[in-house]
Parts: C-alpha cells; sequence; structure tokens
C-alpha cells in the first residue's frame, strides 16, 4: 500500500507492475528478491519475500526502482538500446529510493508521523545509514577481490581464499576447524558474476542524485 502510494504520486504507477510479481514467502522459494523485465514492452516483474519490517521495505522500494527505471523506457526507442544505460545506472534508481525506508521526512509523510516522532529517527537514521554503508563497501570489497581471483586461478583453494578476503576487509577471523565452501553460497557467483561493484557505483551515483535533488 505505502510503496503504490508512494510511486504514484512521483508519477511512475506501479499497479500493474506488482499485479504480475510474486510478493510473498512460500515454501521452498527463491530468497533473493530481483526484478525482471520479460518482454522490454512494459511487462516488468519483481520478486520479493515481503515482512512487515524496514528491511523489506528497503528491499521493495529498491525492486521497484528497477522495475519502472525498466517499466517507463521511451517506447519508440530501438528494442535491443531498451535497457539500462549500465548495470550501475539501475542501481543507483533502485538504491535511491530503497534509501527512503531509513528518511524520516519519508517516513512522517508516508505513515503521518508527528514532528517530534520525526526527529526521535532522525537521532538515528542518519547514522544508521551512514554504518550500514561504510559496512556494506567493506563486504563488497570481499566480493570484488575474491572474485577477481577465483577468475585468475580457478584452481586454488577457494574456501581459504574467501576467508583470507573476510579477514581482510570485514576483519572477521575465520572460525577454527572451519573446512567449508562458504563462498559458494553467495548467489550472484551463480546467477549475477562480476556483479558486486557496480553497487558500490550505484551508491555514489544514489548519492549524486540525492544530492542534487534534495
Amino acid at each position: 500500500e505505502l510503496v503504490v502510494r508512494f510511486y504514484n504520486g512521483i508519477g511512475l504507477p506501479v499497479d500493474s507492475i506488482l499485479a504480475n510479481s510474486d510478493l510473498y514467502e512460500r515454501k521452498d522459494k527463491n530468497p533473493h528478491a530481483f526484478c525482471t523485465d520479460i518482454d522490454r514492452q512494459g511487462d516488468v516483474r519483481i520478486l520479493c519475500n515481503l515482512k512487515n519490517n524496514e528491511y523489506w521495505m528497503d528491499t521493495i522500494l529498491h525492486e521497484l526502482g528497477h522495475a519502472v527505471y525498466d517499466k517507463y523506457h521511451d517506447p519508440n526507442v530501438p528494442y535491443l538500446l531498451r535497457e539500462p544505460a549500465h548495470i550501475f545506472t539501475t542501481e543507483a534508481i533502485a538504491m535511491f529510493f530503497g534509501r527512503l525506508s531509513r528518511n524520516a521526512a519519508w517516513m512522517q509523510q508516508m505513515l503521518k508521523l508527528s514532528d517530534e516522532q520525526r526527529i526521535e529517527i532522525e537521532k538515528v537514521s542518519s547514522k544508521y545509514a551512514q554504518l550500514k554503508q561504510l559496512i556494506f563497501v567493506r563486504w563488497a570489497m570481499v566480493m570484488y577481490d575474491f572474485e577477481k581471483q577465483l577468475y585468475a586461478n580457478p584452481d586454488q583453494d577457494l574456501n581459504s581464499l574467501w576467508w583470507k578476503m573476510v579477514e581482510k576487509y570485514q576483519h572477521v577471523k575465520k572460525p577454527n576447524g572451519r573446512v567449508e565452501p562458504d563462498w559458494a553460497s553467495k548467489i550472484h557467483f551463480a546467477i549475477a558474476p562480476c556483479y558486486y561493484h557496480n553497487y558500490v557505483l550505484g551508491e555514489l551515483l544514489a548519492s549524486q542524485l540525492h544530492h542534487h535533488i534534495v
């Protein structure tokens, strides 16, 4: 309801997107949210596993950011050009909108909060957003450096390489005796290889957009 009201309010209706999308949890469903453009002619859909919390508000705002980017391409543009100019640009739009889940002014408007409630949220929301980005960029460096070295030498001990990167960038120590393919639990290696740097570039562009608009 909130995202429909918000996106409709900025002139980017999402009703048809949501009508064709898979939004809620069920057994054996893919846990990873994503957006897909079916035909480059307006049939755009998202997959989520929505719950009533800030994480999933961020997620659905994010995925619908991708979706409106795809859906509202100029239909007169040739088919082969009717897609994002670059992966990081669609990520930027998705992140720009996803951040609103931590924006006190947006929460006040969408949830009809009082000024006192907004001020209380502002005391923690900006610091939380900064911390989230700092933590994320270190995680992105793990993914980027690991994948770079994986392709350079796929026959090396990837389990050890993974924990070497985790310890280097995130300062998380490998548990004693841990010999498991932890790296392989990350879905991007299978379905979106060489992708993670686009999230970092997207955060940069989203920040530039926010600075210019706000």
